[in-house]
């Protein structure tokens, strides 16, 4: 298993998310103004879009997405994230 480096994450950084023609740019910014929107993860119904959306974009095929999205609710991440 290779153990990554500062190096290689920011090489990879600038290959994979500097390149306006990329779309891990895009979907990077879809997903921020998608955030700004609903920005609250204490509410149902801003959870839940940018849950589907992630869920979507990387391919994560979590079935449960309302189960998830409660899950979010129930781990107080808001405050997590200050």
């Amino acid at each position: 298993m290779i153990i990554p480096t500062k190096q290689n994450i920011t090489d990879f950084y600038k290959q994979y998310y500097l390149t306006d023609s990329n779309s891990f740019q895009l979907m990077y910014k879809a997903i921020a103004q998608l955030v700004n929107a609903f920005p609250s993860h204490k509410k149902i119904d801003h959870i839940l879009p940018k849950a589907i959306v992630i869920n979507q974009l990387y391919s994560t095929n979590i079935m449960a997405i309302s189960r998830m999205a409660n899950h979010i609710i129930s781990t107080n991440l808001s405050s997590k994230l200050k």
